[in-house]
């Protein structure tokens, strides 16, 4: 944009300042005037036409001036893309000078995320690509007692049982986690990863089960999931995945 508007001001200003010539000429005025006169012309009518019009039109028609010159937008960055990455380098250089420490913003603001989400006229994510960041959205604002398994769909194994049936029950199972609890399903001690009890398996007479079973996390239920999400990533790796 900036670009657009500077090569703008100095193609008017070349044109204005022939027609001054020509106009001094045809109607004898002073050309001091005109060289004046016209340069100041040039200026406000590049702001007006070239910087603060388009603005507000776009204010009011953002979508759709926004999916109307996207293609062109992206085919100028192309084409220029040399001299715009030689021209943000000279940039950063300066802005280097000055000790100005750049933040990368890596986080979507709302009206962003709502401009994503928006009827298929105007969003420019496909059907498919909008329905899965919608779906996400959704996800994360809802509570866990939303998305919890019920107790009686939970497969887990007790404890108390011999090893032998323990460690084929699970082996057997499909499931990459299995809940461990002594005595009743309500009272889980932990989780043992089946990955890490197959390959133990092979020294079956060495296998100590209380050494496989990692801490189980507890959250509450009316917890909403983008609130538990935040607190697994400040825990370490053995309790991300293991949330009753």
């Amino acid at each position: 944009m900036i670009i657009d508007i500077n090569l703008s001001l100095v193609g008017m200003s070349i044109v204005l300042l022939s027609l001054a010539a020509d106009i001094s000429r045809c109607c004898k005025i002073k050309s001091d005037i005109l060289n004046i006169v016209f340069p100041i012309l040039s200026i406000v009518l590049a702001l007006a036409v070239g910087s603060i019009f388009p603005k507000i039109l776009a204010r009011y028609n953002a979508e759709k001036i926004g999916i109307a010159t996207l293609p062109s937008i992206i085919k100028f960055a192309a084409v220029f893309k040399v001299v715009i990455k030689f021209l943000l380098n000279i940039s950063n250089r300066i802005i280097k000078l000055f000790n100005v420490q750049h933040i990368e913003n890596r986080y979507i603001k709302t009206d962003g995320i709502d401009f994503l989400l928006s009827n298929e006229n105007t969003s420019p994510l496909p059907n498919n690509s909008r329905r899965f960041v919608s779906n996400i959205m959704d996800f994360t604002e809802r509570k866990i007692s939303q998305v919890m398994v019920s107790l009686s769909e939970i497969f887990a194994v007790d404890l108390d049982l011999p090893k032998e049936k323990i460690i084929k029950r699970i082996i057997a199972t499909k499931y990459s986690r299995v809940p461990i609890y002594r005595g009743n399903i309500n009272n889980i001690v932990g989780i043992i990863y089946t990955k890490n009890l197959a390959v133990a398996w092979r020294n079956s007479g060495i296998i100590v089960l209380e050494d496989l079973i990692y801490h189980a996390y507890y959250v509450p239920e009316n917890a909403k999931i983008s609130e538990i999400l935040k607190e697994l990533k400040k825990r370490t790796p053995s309790y991300r995945d293991s949330c009753i």
